[in-house]
């Protein structure tokens, strides 16, 4: 299987020890390869610990009169052990069906719901991509500097394939061509490539496709430095539009302390945004052509270019 996310019920059946030597070592091998899997194992492990530690106040079994291996084999605890696996079953595929289906508070999917709400978008003649062009492989740029690129670029393709744009096509294959240096990333590049031939013809396909390829990415690239690419994005769009509501959300606060936490960004920086929000924020007097600048500015310099 080209696919390692392991199914919830293996993974149940691992933690409850039903599994033969052969299915357990094939299914440890794939939660190996699955940060998704691997994450929702160790989940589910603390759930059902939680769970196996609660001891009811009415149990048949004494810890005094029975020993523990004929405790363990007691049907109260084999019944015990049923409820365990059924919680962890459904903790994990919760869990799973959660991380394929809510995308994060700083994803671009969210930051694109965002400007669309307030009907924020590029203006004619935008500069989508500020930094240097490069020649060749591009194999010499930084791992952030291409997060932060691939970032602000989700969220070019989040709105053109919202708007239902001939671009989403061009975009998402430049996506491809900046994740074609990056060891790994086959599978990404894929969805990508799909995404540029599902985009014009098939809108549920091509946002299945969509939603995939921006966890992968962000997971492949580093999820912080591709949040605040898109961030710095979104907010170059938004003071475009004067948009005062977008800095004035959560979404932009948290992105900003995030990003000097993270050393993303250093103090001087995250001060100047600070303030440049603050005034945006307000609406009054704020000088939006400034704020653009300082902006591109930033995504230009984290981008590498």
């Amino acid at each position: 299987m080209t696919d390692p996310t392991v199914d919830a019920r293996f993974l149940a059946a691992l933690l409850d020890g039903r599994l033969s030597q052969d299915d357990r070592d094939e299914v440890l091998r794939r939660v190996a390869a699955s940060p998704e899997s691997f994450e929702a194992l160790v989940e589910a492990v603390a759930i059902v610990r939680d769970v196996e530690g609660y001891t009811p106040r009415t149990s048949p079994v004494t810890p005094a009169t029975t020993s523990p291996r004929r405790r363990w084999r007691s049907k109260s605890a084999v019944r015990w052990l049923s409820v365990a696996g059924a919680v962890a079953a459904a903790a994990v595929l919760l869990l799973i069906v959660q991380r394929s289906r809510r995308p994060s508070e700083g994803s671009a999917q969210r930051l694109a719901a965002l400007l669309v709400s307030q009907g924020a978008v590029a203006p004619a003649g935008f500069d989508a991509t500020p930094w240097a062009a490069r020649r060749g492989s591009g194999g010499t740029l930084s791992t952030r500097a291409r997060a932060v690129r691939l970032g602000a670029r989700a969220v070019d393709l989040e709105l053109a394939v919202h708007a239902q744009s001939t671009t989403a096509a061009s975009i998402a294959s430049a996506m491809a061509h900046e994740l074609d240096a990056v060891p790994a990333a086959s599978p990404v590049t894929t969805l990508y490539r799909n995404i540029t031939r599902l985009a014009a013809s098939d809108a549920r396909a091509t946002r299945v496709q969509l939603t995939s390829a921006e966890g992968s990415t962000a997971r492949l690239v580093g999820t912080d430095a591709f949040e605040f690419g898109g961030w710095l994005q979104s907010a170059r769009i938004a003071a475009a539009g004067r948009d005062r509501n977008f800095f004035a959300s959560d979404v932009s606060g948290d992105a900003i302390r995030g990003a000097r936490d993270r050393q993303l960004i250093d103090s001087t920086t995250h001060a100047a945004l600070t303030q440049l929000r603050a005034s945006a924020a307000v609406g009054d007097g704020a000088d939006w052509g400034a704020l653009a600048a300082r902006l591109t500015d930033i995504l230009r310099a984290l981008a590498g270019g």
